[in-house]
Protein backbone atom coordinates (compact mmCIF):
# COMPACT_ATOMS: atom_id res chain seq x y z
CA UNK A 1 0.00 0.00 0.00
CA UNK A 2 1.52 3.33 -0.96
CA UNK A 3 1.39 6.55 1.04
CA UNK A 4 -1.30 8.11 -1.20
CA UNK A 5 -3.93 5.45 -0.35
CA UNK A 6 -3.47 5.56 3.45
CA UNK A 7 -6.11 7.22 5.63
CA UNK A 8 -4.65 10.04 7.72
CA UNK A 9 -4.37 9.29 11.46
CA UNK A 10 -6.24 12.46 12.39
CA UNK A 11 -9.22 11.27 10.30
CA UNK A 12 -9.21 7.88 12.02
CA UNK A 13 -9.13 9.61 15.43
CA UNK A 14 -12.01 11.87 14.40
CA UNK A 15 -14.07 8.87 13.24
CA UNK A 16 -13.35 6.99 16.48
CA UNK A 17 -14.32 10.03 18.59
CA UNK A 18 -17.55 10.44 16.59
CA UNK A 19 -18.42 6.77 17.13
CA UNK A 20 -17.81 7.06 20.88
CA UNK A 21 -19.94 10.20 21.12
CA UNK A 22 -22.73 8.58 19.10
CA UNK A 23 -22.64 5.51 21.36
CA UNK A 24 -22.91 7.79 24.41
CA UNK A 25 -25.96 9.55 22.99
CA UNK A 26 -27.60 6.21 22.17
CA UNK A 27 -26.86 4.90 25.68
CA UNK A 28 -28.33 8.05 27.28
CA UNK A 29 -31.43 7.71 25.10
CA UNK A 30 -31.89 4.06 26.04
CA UNK A 31 -31.42 4.87 29.75
CA UNK A 32 -33.99 7.68 29.57
CA UNK A 33 -36.42 5.45 27.67
CA UNK A 34 -36.09 2.67 30.26
CA UNK A 35 -36.49 5.00 33.25
CA UNK A 36 -39.21 7.07 31.60
CA UNK A 37 -40.05 10.65 32.40
CA UNK A 38 -41.90 12.45 35.15
CA UNK A 39 -44.48 14.73 33.55
CA UNK A 40 -46.17 17.46 35.62
CA UNK A 41 -48.70 19.91 34.21
CA UNK A 42 -50.52 22.53 36.29
CA UNK A 43 -53.03 24.95 34.79
CA UNK A 44 -54.58 27.62 36.98
CA UNK A 45 -58.11 28.44 35.87
CA UNK A 46 -58.20 32.03 37.08
CA UNK A 47 -57.78 34.78 34.47
CA UNK A 48 -54.08 35.28 33.86
CA UNK A 49 -53.34 32.06 35.73
CA UNK A 50 -50.12 30.18 35.28
CA UNK A 51 -49.60 27.20 33.02
CA UNK A 52 -46.68 25.08 34.14
CA UNK A 53 -45.42 22.02 32.26
CA UNK A 54 -42.32 20.20 33.50
CA UNK A 55 -40.81 17.06 32.05
CA UNK A 56 -37.93 15.48 33.97
CA UNK A 57 -36.06 12.36 32.87
CA UNK A 58 -36.76 9.69 35.47
CA UNK A 59 -33.08 8.81 35.72
CA UNK A 60 -32.42 12.22 37.31
CA UNK A 61 -34.70 11.68 40.31
CA UNK A 62 -32.70 8.90 42.07
CA UNK A 63 -29.50 10.69 41.08
CA UNK A 64 -30.74 13.86 42.77
CA UNK A 65 -31.67 11.89 45.90
CA UNK A 66 -28.12 10.56 46.08
CA UNK A 67 -26.78 14.12 45.99
CA UNK A 68 -28.70 15.14 49.12
CA UNK A 69 -26.65 14.32 52.23
CA UNK A 70 -28.41 11.87 54.58
CA UNK A 71 -28.20 14.23 57.54
CA UNK A 72 -29.65 17.12 55.51
CA UNK A 73 -32.53 14.92 54.35
CA UNK A 74 -33.22 13.78 57.90
CA UNK A 75 -33.21 17.38 59.14
CA UNK A 76 -35.60 18.49 56.39
CA UNK A 77 -37.95 15.66 57.29
CA UNK A 78 -37.50 16.38 61.03
CA UNK A 79 -40.14 14.56 63.06
CA UNK A 80 -41.74 13.16 59.94
CA UNK A 81 -38.83 10.80 59.29
CA UNK A 82 -40.12 8.27 61.83
CA UNK A 83 -43.56 8.22 60.18
CA UNK A 84 -42.01 8.08 56.70
CA UNK A 85 -39.74 5.25 57.80
CA UNK A 86 -42.78 3.29 59.04
CA UNK A 87 -44.65 3.75 55.74
CA UNK A 88 -41.76 3.14 53.32
CA UNK A 89 -42.14 -0.66 53.36
CA UNK A 90 -45.81 -0.19 52.45
CA UNK A 91 -44.85 2.17 49.61
CA UNK A 92 -42.27 -0.31 48.33
CA UNK A 93 -44.80 -3.17 48.37
CA UNK A 94 -47.45 -0.99 46.73
CA UNK A 95 -45.03 0.01 43.95
CA UNK A 96 -44.08 -3.63 43.37
CA UNK A 97 -47.74 -4.68 43.21
CA UNK A 98 -48.65 -1.76 40.93
CA UNK A 99 -46.16 -3.12 38.43
CA UNK A 100 -47.95 -6.48 38.48
CA UNK A 101 -51.58 -5.42 38.10
CA UNK A 102 -53.21 -4.75 34.72
CA UNK A 103 -53.71 -1.25 33.40
CA UNK A 104 -56.84 0.54 34.53
CA UNK A 105 -58.37 2.88 37.09
CA UNK A 106 -57.19 2.69 40.70
CA UNK A 107 -59.10 5.61 42.27
CA UNK A 108 -61.93 7.75 40.92
CA UNK A 109 -63.51 10.53 42.97
CA UNK A 110 -66.20 12.83 41.60
CA UNK A 111 -68.16 15.39 43.53
CA UNK A 112 -69.73 18.69 42.57
CA UNK A 113 -66.46 20.56 42.07
CA UNK A 114 -63.60 18.06 42.27
CA UNK A 115 -62.64 15.24 39.96
CA UNK A 116 -59.71 12.97 40.82
CA UNK A 117 -58.53 10.04 38.74
CA UNK A 118 -55.58 7.82 39.56
CA UNK A 119 -54.86 5.05 37.10
CA UNK A 120 -52.16 2.82 35.74
CA UNK A 121 -51.31 2.93 32.06
CA UNK A 122 -48.40 1.08 30.52
CA UNK A 123 -46.11 1.03 33.56
CA UNK A 124 -46.94 4.62 34.48
CA UNK A 125 -48.93 5.92 37.44
CA UNK A 126 -51.13 8.81 36.28
CA UNK A 127 -52.87 11.30 38.58
CA UNK A 128 -55.39 13.76 37.13
CA UNK A 129 -57.07 16.35 39.35
CA UNK A 130 -59.59 18.88 38.13
CA UNK A 131 -61.26 21.34 40.49
CA UNK A 132 -62.60 24.89 40.35
CA UNK A 133 -59.14 26.44 40.66
CA UNK A 134 -56.67 24.15 38.90
CA UNK A 135 -56.17 21.26 36.54
CA UNK A 136 -53.23 19.06 37.49
CA UNK A 137 -51.77 16.13 35.57
CA UNK A 138 -48.88 14.04 36.93
CA UNK A 139 -47.43 10.90 35.40
CA UNK A 140 -44.63 8.94 37.04
CA UNK A 141 -43.09 5.63 35.98
CA UNK A 142 -43.98 2.96 38.54
CA UNK A 143 -40.40 1.70 38.52
CA UNK A 144 -39.33 5.20 39.59
CA UNK A 145 -41.78 5.17 42.52
CA UNK A 146 -40.18 1.96 43.73
CA UNK A 147 -36.66 3.32 43.21
CA UNK A 148 -37.45 6.47 45.21
CA UNK A 149 -38.97 4.40 48.03
CA UNK A 150 -35.83 2.24 48.08
CA UNK A 151 -33.57 5.30 48.13
CA UNK A 152 -35.58 6.95 50.90
CA UNK A 153 -35.45 3.72 52.92
CA UNK A 154 -31.67 3.98 52.86
CA UNK A 155 -31.66 7.74 53.52
CA UNK A 156 -34.01 7.94 56.50
CA UNK A 157 -32.56 4.85 58.13
CA UNK A 158 -29.79 5.18 60.74
CA UNK A 159 -26.88 7.27 59.48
Amino acid sequence: MDSKSRIPVWLLCLLALTAVMFAGVVYAGVAMYQDGVVDVTVREKRPGGNNIHIIVPGVLVPAALHLVPKEELKQQLRGDSREIEEWLPVARIAARELARIPDGPLVEVDDHHDHVRIFKRGGVLVVDVDDNQDTVHISVPIALVRSVADNLQVSVGPA
